[in-house]
């Protein structure tokens, strides 16, 4: 009754047009009250309508939000943490995934950083959405960017045995570094808080050639080992150099 006294369109819609088949005396007095002008579009049924326009476009604007604060965070985020467990490291929460990622994907060269940028800005987009301080986002763009983002991580899913392969690499040569320096400051008597680097600068000469000279040229060990430093620093370079990887 109160959307008839207020005029509203489809219920005036529905007296104007309908025809009852069955009226036990509320239709008819409605139809004859519209015919006659007695039920007027009311500023209250406009206002109304007004309203309800602005409260469903917010609705449309929250839902295509919560798109971005869900499903293209989740898509992102997911994504990046499977590939870090499959590269054998341990999860880490959302809020420190960026700097993960930048360690252990971009620094080697196997991520472009605007992808780890991307991460960070929609990890920090969630967090303003969730919290009301950002309103208007432009959703498309985002979840363009989502998609590149996960085609790109799928790219690297299947070349982890060449992700594997870097990070064994860069722990065997690093390892392989410092037991060389140990020996060569051991031999020479330098300072037990003497770095690598330090070694080199102290000796004149790179680790490898000192190594070399004092170990390999003087008999102390064999030659095998000079041949694996090399080994693994060819294949060092291979991974580094991305060419299988970009393949």
């Amino acid at each position: 009754m109160d959307y008839a006294m207020t005029g509203h369109p489809i219920v005036y819609f529905l007296i104007k047009e309908g025809v009852p088949l069955h009226d036990t005396g509320f239709f008819t007095p409605w139809k004859k009250l519209l015919e006659l002008g007695k039920i007027p579009k009311t500023r209250e049924a406009t206002e109304k309508l007004m309203e309800e326009s602005i409260e469903r476009l917010a609705r449309a604007n929250a839902a295509r939000l919560l798109i971005l604060a869900e499903d293209c965070y989740r898509a992102m985020v997911d994504s990046t943490l499977a590939l870090l467990m499959l590269m054998d490291f341990d999860p880490v929460l959302p809020n420190q995934l960026y700097g993960a990622v930048k360690e252990l994907l971009v620094k080697p060269g196997f991520l472009e950083e605007e992808y780890a940028n991307w991460l960070n800005e929609v990890i920090q987009l969630r967090k303003e959405i969730t919290t009301r301080k950002i309103l208007r986002v432009n959703i498309d763009t985002w979840i363009e960017r989502a998609e590149n983002y996960v085609e790109k991580i799928f790219e690297l899913k299947e070349k982890m045995e060449i992700v594997k392969k870097h990070i064994i690499l860069e722990r065997t040569y690093e390892v392989m570094v410092k037991s060389v320096a140990e020996a060569l400051k051991t031999l020479h008597k330098l300072p037990e808080e003497t770095r690598p680097e330090e070694v080199e600068e102290n000796l004149g000469v790179s680790l490898k050639e000192a190594f070399k000279r004092d170990f390999i040229d003087t008999g102390r060990i064999s030659e095998r080992y000079l041949e694996l430093w090399t080994t693994v620093e060819e294949l060092k370079k291979e991974v580094i150099d991305c060419k299988h990887f970009k393949n």
